[in-house]
């Protein structure tokens, strides 16, 4: 029997298939170790709530497994294999945070390598934005989380107009403090919607991509739901335990989910009815 090594199995694979399993297999390693940690440490309703803030993640997913799989099935070439092989390397061994590492470097790849416009190109960027939160948001908390953390206890005291020390704000109410930890911070629900807005751009026609302009307005309106989350934690002891039980987390979550979905709806038709202004203007009389 012919003994194949895994180049060599790939190599008879279309490059579409190819990058699409990657794409499957990276993600499944990826994501293995927090949702074990879940099922195993947390209650049944938070759990719901990573699967709703996974929806982001999920969606962004299944958007860049079409846009890689609809690509020319085409055999791979051999910086393809080259490629394909150093991904695998990362993403079969036993950590997430490798197989996020081996992810980015082939979106990174797809990305750059691939013709403007074409499903390869786009589907590689939106990879490449997949790992943002999944990985380079919690490695730039730990390496700026303390300065990161003291500009969001920062806005909370001054709205809230009390006493702040670090990352930990005094209640209104002036029963105690309350501290800020990395899990409460505006860079994860800002790296979500840069994962949403990227996913978005690269999956809709041109004529549809919302304006820039709509991106700053998404990243404001992240921080100010989460700042403004956690104003509302601060008012009281009976708020603090609310808005971090699980009603708070489950109507905190959708309504995250609702912002960044109803901007993003808002600019996509925004750029749509620009592209139709521009092409009106540019038509004979």
């Amino acid at each position: 029997m012919e003994r194949l090594s895994a180049t060599a199995i790939a190599a008879r694979v279309p490059r579409n298939e190819l990058f699409a399993a990657l794409l499957v297999i990276g993600t499944l390693n990826g994501a293995a170790g927090r949702v074990i940690y879940r099922l195993t440490n947390e209650s049944w309703p938070t759990i719901w709530l990573l699967l709703e803030l996974n929806a982001v993640v999920f969606l962004a997913t299944l958007a860049a497994i079409h846009q890689l799989y609809r690509m020319p099935a085409t055999a791979p070439g051999r910086r393809d294999l080259a490629v394909a092989g150093t991904t695998l390397a990362l993403i079969v061994f036993p950590s997430s945070p490798a197989s996020w590492l081996g992810l980015t470097f082939m979106g990174l790849y797809l990305g750059v390598t691939g013709e403007p416009g074409s499903r390869q190109r786009r589907g590689g960027w939106i990879v490449a934005a997949l790992t943002v939160p999944m990985l380079w948001s919690r490695v730039l908390m730990s390496v700026v989380g303390d300065f990161i953390l003291r500009l969001d206890a920062l806005a909370v005291s001054l709205l809230l107009t009390t006493e702040r020390n670090g990352n930990a704000i005094a209640f209104a109410d002036g029963w105690g403090y309350f501290w800020i930890a990395p899990e409460c911070s505006s860079l994860g629900n800002v790296s979500l919607a840069i994962l949403a807005w990227v996913a978005v751009a690269q999956s809709v026609e041109d004529r549809q991509r919302p304006p820039p302009v709509f991106f700053l307005v998404l990243i404001g309106s992240v921080i100010a739901l989460n700042v403004g989350r956690m104003v509302v934690t601060g008012l009281s002891r009976d708020n603090h335990s609310i808005i971090h039980g699980p009603t708070g987390n489950l109507v905190f979550g959708w309504l995250f989910l609702a912002t960044i979905a109803a901007i993003i709806f808002i600019g996509c038709r925004a750029g749509a009815a620009r592209s139709n202004r521009s092409r009106m203007g540019a038509s004979p009389a």
